[in-house]
């Protein structure tokens, strides 16, 4: 089984810059490190990842949020995603966090960058467009405050709708549609305006229309990672110590629907490779055991033949028969011995 999970899905989340990758990894690897109410959990696949984790619900708890993801730094941190069913765990597949800096996906992505820009964060755009180009299912975090009050003439709201648009393209061209999520972030802070258009798609409709119009069968989830925030004295927004997230469940839902999804044409395709192998196996037994048969019928018709000359010879006096039939028998004893040692 554990070959199996080698080989089957790895989902990725992906998000440009302030799309909430941060906050929405830390409420996730947070509500998921014990299993929820239909078993599954996240277990941490490296020390690294646990302890960016820890390091940020940490802070979040304390009501502060967590330091932009610098640009130097390269936080492409994993899971496995289980499932537990009463004693038993299975695991359904890889789960990473592409937590690289928003200038990052702009220098990977986009068409404005030059090639001195590219140049000293060569190593990160490649382990980032290498982390993309081998997921088999993407979910792309846009943050939904941008794409409802943002200027549609600001250079950020646009650099951010191509550079979404093109992270779906390349998805949606490697994996296909129906393997790709968009994912809105900060939407408890707009439910009233969602269900006054009438559901996300309608909101996709509406503020994103390009790439409403150019992937019709995109899969479209909100969630919040803090769900509670207060205002400090200095007036800033933080998070309130006793935050809950909002949204996740639907998210998980796709992603291990998704793994198990995987897991099953994983499954039926070993089970097929190893059927065919066994066919293979009793093919060649049974071919092996068709050639003994004959081997053996042959031996024994030919000992017998042979008795049938000798008696002729003697009975008629016929040498040419009394040799015929010796060698008829020592052919068939030979026939005997080869197909007994088959």
């Amino acid at each position: 089984r554990k070959g199996m999970v080698r080989t089957m899905s790895k989902i990725s989340i992906v998000g440009v810059e302030g799309s909430g990758k941060t906050t929405l990894m830390a409420a996730f690897g947070e509500k998921y490190e014990r299993p929820d109410e239909n078993g599954y959990s996240l277990d941490p696949k490296d020390e690294r990842t646990y302890a960016t984790i820890s390091t940020l619900t940490g802070a979040m708890r304390n009501g502060e949020w967590p330091a932009s993801t610098e640009k130097s730094r390269v936080n492409a941190l994993s899971w496995t995603l289980l499932h537990r069913s009463g004693d038993r765990v299975d695991e359904l597949c890889d789960l990473t966090f592409l937590d690289y800096a928003g200038e990052v996906y702009r220098l990977a992505f986009g068409q404005t960058s030059t090639e001195d820009e590219r140049t000293p964060h060569a190593a990160q755009i490649k382990a980032l467009k290498d982390h993309v180009k081998s997921a088999s299912s993407l979910a792309i975090l846009v943050n939904l405050s941008d794409v409802i009050n943002g200027n549609r003439r600001n250079p950020k709201v646009q650099q951010m709708v191509f550079l979404t648009g093109n992270l779906i393209k390349m998805a949606v061209q490697r994996v296909g549609a129906e393997h790709v999520a968009l994912v809105f972030s900060q939407a408890d802070k707009y439910q009233e305006k969602i269900e006054s258009l009438g559901g996300l798609t309608q909101v996709l409709n509406k503020y994103l229309p390009l790439v409403a119009t150019r992937f019709p069968k995109l899969r479209v989830f909100a969630v919040s990672a803090v769900g509670q925030t207060f205002v400090d004295e200095q007036g800033h927004e933080k998070p309130s110590p006793d935050y809950q997230p909002t949204g996740l469940e639907e998210l998980m839902g796709w992603l291990s629907g998704y793994a198990r999804e995987e897991g099953v044409v994983e499954a039926m395709r070993a089970y097929n490779e190893a059927g065919s192998e066994r066919n293979n196996v009793v093919g060649k037994s049974n071919h092996d055991d068709v050639q003994i048969k004959w081997g053996t019928g042959l031996g024994i018709a030919a000992v017998v033949g042979g008795i049938v000359f000798l008696i002729c010879g003697d009975v008629f006096g016929t040498g040419a028969a009394v040799v015929l039939g010796l060698v008829l028998e020592l052919f068939g004893f030979l026939l005997i011995v080869v197909a007994s040692k088959q």
